[in-house]
């Protein structure tokens, strides 16, 4: 057996150099091609006349495209084994919400609870500051205080009056750390916008100075 020359490549995605022996080989890593693999999709598919094509085949092959989906749900979803899996988590998810009818709760029901409310506000966390953050830590900060650590007025109802709030604001590199989460008012969350803690409290002061003015 002859040995096969390894060769020096330039990713074609990230241009990170790798040694590999293969000609064909433009990536170096699952993840650059998985990323790639993504970015060709969003152009290729952004195309108008590409946009026009899947629309008239979907249109087209409306009962096709149903048959298709009522067999992947067969095969994969109604299963009894993921059929008795769905049904267990539906109890826990009951009891832990104290619901006892299921088809009158839905998502908007769900955030009025004190559990449902910290669940949603620890997934929008997630989204913005792309980490994550404990959900008994976040429950034990919106639960341990009820005054806003800005203008220290008294706020009890979750959501409506008590919200939380980034003291450096992930805009400018602000983390879901404990230390720079803090409970406020809905009016200072508003007003406070993309300000830091420091600048916000010079910006308070002003405008109590004019009000005294």
């Amino acid at each position: 057996m002859e040995n096969i020359k390894q060769k020096e490549r330039a990713c074609v995605y990230c241009g990170q150099v790798f040694v590999t022996n293969n000609a064909r080989k433009k990536l170096c890593s699952a993840e650059c091609v998985n990323k790639y693999r993504k970015e060709y999709a969003k152009r290729r598919f952004a195309k108008p006349e590409i946009k026009a094509r899947v629309k008239t085949y979907q249109e087209k092959n409306k009962e096709k495209i149903k048959k298709q989906k009522q067999e992947i749900h067969k095969k994969y979803i109604q299963r009894p084994e993921v059929i008795a899996q769905m049904k267990e988590y539906h109890k826990k998810y009951m009891q832990r919400e104290g619901v006892k009818d299921r088809t009158n709760f839905n998502a908007r029901e769900r955030r009025k609870t004190e559990h449902g409310y910290i669940i949603d506000l620890q997934r929008r966390i997630k989204q913005r500051g792309k980490t994550n953050i404990n959900y008994e830590d976040l429950y034990k900060l919106m639960t341990g205080t009820n005054a806003c650590y800005y203008c220290g007025k008294p706020i009890f109802k979750l959501g409506k009056e008590k919200t939380i709030d980034h003291k450096i604001p992930t805009s400018k590199g602000g983390t879901n750390e404990l230390n720079n989460l803090v409970v406020c008012c809905r009016h200072c969350n508003f007003a406070k916008r993309d300000m830091t803690e420091k600048e916000y409290f010079e910006y308070m002061g002003k405008v109590k100075n004019e009000k005294i003015k």
